[in-house]
């Protein structure tokens, strides 16, 4: 039994290291480490979650996805497939295809389109989140780790780790797609392009504020009331520099004029059930 311990404790000092300036560097490193609440590296691996990388580097991330929309042709109903990317930190959306068949030439011109240098939706620096569905073909890999942006493939079944693509699915097609029977692709073109253009610059947003992603200036218009007054108590107009939206808002909203301030003394008098003003002699 003795002999077994003494055996152990020469295993034991053979695993020490025999470099002493090695075990001086740990217990400097570690207090440091300590101080800014860095865990070691082992522990940081196991420690960092999906979310916190998400939130961390989502001004670099894009995600892309496919879906499906059904399109009646001449030839009956068709399946179309819709490419699309996705900016996290912004929410911008960028429709880069649609077609029946997404086959390898079709990928490899999209992933062109996209990596171009001057308008491209992608650039150097960003990482790519996508799926493992085999439309994603080697060529349209290649093409876009040549153009300087990471690929970050997604594990098998793991559609909540794609969840900011998977949600603007489900927006496009409750609020467009589901609500319209398309006729041939060039209605499916119209109606994505109009209802991307509606999401940026009119739609609001909660994870952004409730806010816009995009918003437009406003232009002012001049809306020209003219109130009719029947008895043979003549006409009237009223002008006045209220937005359109504004006008017909009578709920009360911040910036809309008053409702009584659009009305004429004639109408006025005829509201409250007067033949027209009162004169005294």
């Amino acid at each position: 039994m003795r002999k077994t311990r003494n055996q152990f404790h020469v295993k034991m000092r053979s695993r020490e290291p025999s470099e002493p300036w090695l075990e001086s560097n740990l217990f400097v490193t570690l207090p440091i480490l300590k101080h800014h609440g860095i865990p070691p590296a082992p522990e940081r691996q196991t420690t960092t979650t999906w979310q916190e990388f998400i939130h961390t580097h989502m001004d670099v991330l894009v995600a892309t996805d496919f879906f499906t929309a059904e399109v009646w042709t001449l030839g009956g109903l068709v399946t179309y497939y819709v490419l699309f990317f996705i900016h996290l930190g912004s929410r911008k959306i960028h429709v880069a295809g649609v077609t029946p068949h997404p086959h390898e030439a079709w990928m490899v011109q999209v992933a062109r389109n996209v990596t171009m240098e001057e308008w491209g939706f992608l650039s150097a620096g960003q990482y790519l989140i996508h799926d493992r569905d085999g439309k994603y073909c080697p060529a349209f890999q290649r093409i876009i780790e040549d153009a300087g942006i990471k690929r970050v493939p997604l594990p098998a079944r793991s559609p909540n780790l794609n969840a900011y693509a998977e949600r603007w699915v489900r927006s496009v097609k409750e609020e467009c797609l589901s609500r319209l029977i398309l006729f041939g692709e060039a209605s499916l073109r119209h109606a994505l392009t109009q209802y991307v253009a509606h999401f940026h610059h009119e739609r609001n947003h909660q994870g952004k504020g409730n806010v816009l992603l995009f918003p437009t200036a406003a232009k002012t218009q001049s809306v020209k009331v003219r109130c009719s007054v029947a008895n043979g108590l003549g006409s009237s107009s009223n002008t006045t520099h209220a937005k359109p939206h504004e006008f017909f808002d009578h709920t009360g909203s911040v910036g809309a004029p008053p409702r009584q301030e659009l009305l004429t003394e004639t109408t006025r008098h005829l509201l409250r059930g007067d033949r027209g003003p009162r004169h005294i002699a």
